[in-house]
């Protein structure tokens, strides 16, 4: 996992934490279907799965020490937002000649997530005219530029202003229904 990589641990721990996640996910979807064919309560299911993953963490923080495991948790809390990055764009990152480093797109991940993941519906956003861009956009932009490109940024902009377009293409349809 390249990603990882950010995390700056020799090959060996790298290896290990590998295989910690995958246990960690395992588990999780293990404690989960019994907890399910228990028909237990969504609860108790929440509970059990929280004292799981409290156990297979407690490991994870053995084998690669707390500061690791503290920029680890930001990646998985944030990996909605990494899987958007890489799927979305990064590829077009590439062709314009300025893909995002394993760095880079952690980064970019967590400062999205710090500035989407409240409790906003984002079509219901005022889109500034002027700029195209919602408050939380702006934002957005502002927390990436102390560690993207000029033309990286260019590309979160732009594509930032494209969604906000087929917001309002999609809200001015639907109004005049």
């Amino acid at each position: 996992m390249p990603v990882l990589s950010v995390l700056h641990l020799t090959p060996d721990k790298q290896k290990a934490l590998e295989h910690l996640l995958l246990e960690r996910q395992l588990t999780l979807l293990d404690t989960h279907d019994i907890m399910v064919g228990q028909n237990a309560t969504s609860g108790a299911i929440d509970a059990a799965t929280k004292s799981t993953t409290e156990e297979v963490d407690a490991s994870i923080v053995a084998e690669i020490g707390p500061d690791a495991y503290q920029e680890l948790k930001s990646i998985l809390d944030s990996k909605l937002y990494l899987s958007q990055v890489i799927l979305n764009k990064q590829p077009r990152l590439e062709q314009q000649g300025a893909p995002l480093s394993p760095q880079q797109l952690v980064q970019t991940a967590v400062a999205l997530r710090q500035t989407y993941d409240i409790a906003v519906n984002r079509s219901t956003l005022a889109i500034d005219p002027a700029s195209g861009l919602t408050i939380l956009d702006q934002q957005g932009l502002q927390r990436m530029s102390a560690f993207l490109r000029p033309e990286q940024l260019e590309i979160f902009r732009s594509s930032f202003v494209a969604t906000n377009r087929n917001l309002a293409a999609n809200r001015s349809s639907l109004e005049g229904k």
